[in-house]
């Protein structure tokens, strides 16, 4: 099996038709028919299933579709890892949770960025679970994520910050809350929160059953703006990291009586092509996240 015969199963499975297939990749349906034969020879086993409306994957094909668009994937960025070294220019792939991403982007963006002019960072957002994902399939090079995560197997753990989820309401709220809020409290209040998949949602969610409570959830969305945009607006309140500067907002911050506080961790890779653009990286995050952490405590 070569990388271009999976490309073009993974092309006929995600269009749907051998006609579409063959067009977006430039050759004859004769010649794409060949290739997926060949592959299923190879394989022992049928890979695609013909029906009227066009092909769908059997059940091994699922599996190959699976593997081979991984391994497509890992082979581009193969492609232009060694493109850029071969332009004297380093690229790391770094993954972020929003809100730790709304803290530290604009630092990287220009304080590093403008130090390091030779690394190009290529930013992409995610909850927990995906960014570990990611981490894990090669496609960033340095996650933050939370620490009590377990180590992952041939990738490096350094500390980065510990900060504390507090609820966000609008100052426009009318809702009268302790300094100090129980799950009980909020029994009445309509949520915004992250998805599934987010680590933070997870640990509220924890928050609310350990209390003997179900949050009311108005709105989950993977963007921070949305989640903001509904605070801010009145229309909900969420659980935000205090040490977000949202005061401008019309945003303010009432603590926990039970905190939520969580230490994150940069995992990176340790070998590789880039490695001495990733140890740096990490490093100037390292520092970032020492500079966090002081100012949340000074702000307690």
């Amino acid at each position: 099996m070569n990388l271009n015969k999976l490309k073009y199963f993974v092309t006929a499975v995600n269009l749907g038709t051998i006609s579409r297939a063959a067009e977006h990749l430039h050759i004859s349906q004769p010649s794409l028919s060949v290739v997926i034969r060949e592959l299923e020879n190879e394989f022992g086993v049928p890979l695609l299933e013909r029906k009227r409306t066009g092909v769908v994957p059997t059940d091994e094909g699922k599996v190959l579709m699976s593997l081979g668009s991984d391994l497509l994937l890992r082979a581009e960025n193969a492609r232009d890892t060694m493109i850029a070294l071969g332009k004297g220019r380093k690229t790391v792939r770094i993954g972020i949770p929003p809100m730790i991403g709304a803290l530290v982007l604009p630092l990287i963006y220009g304080d590093f960025c403008e130090k390091n002019e030779e690394i190009k960072v290529e930013i992409s957002e995610g909850g927990g679970e995906d960014l570990l994902e990611r981490l894990l399939s090669g496609e960033v090079d340095v996650a933050i994520l939370p620490s009590d995560l377990p180590l992952v197997v041939g990738k490096r753990k350094r500390p980065f910050a510990r900060l504390s989820t507090e609820l966000a309401i609008s100052d426009k709220s009318n809702a009268v809350l302790p300094d100090g809020v129980s799950a009980e409290d909020l029994s009445g209040l309509g949520l915004a929160l992250f998805g599934d998949g987010f680590f933070q949602t997870e640990r509220v969610k924890r928050w609310f059953r350990e209390q003997g409570c179900d949050p009311n959830v108005l709105l989950s969305s993977d963007r921070l703006a949305t989640v903001v945009g509904m605070i801010a607006s009145g229309a909900a309140a969420g659980f935000l990291f205090r040490e977000l500067p949202l005061c401008e907002l019309g945003i303010r911050f009432v603590k926990l009586k039970k905190p939520i506080v969580t230490s994150f961790s940069i995992v990176h890779t340790q070998h590789g092509f880039g490695g001495e653009a990733v140890i740096r990286l990490c490093e100037f995050l390292e520092s970032v996240g020492k500079r966090i952490s002081a100012e949340g405590e000074e702000a307690v």
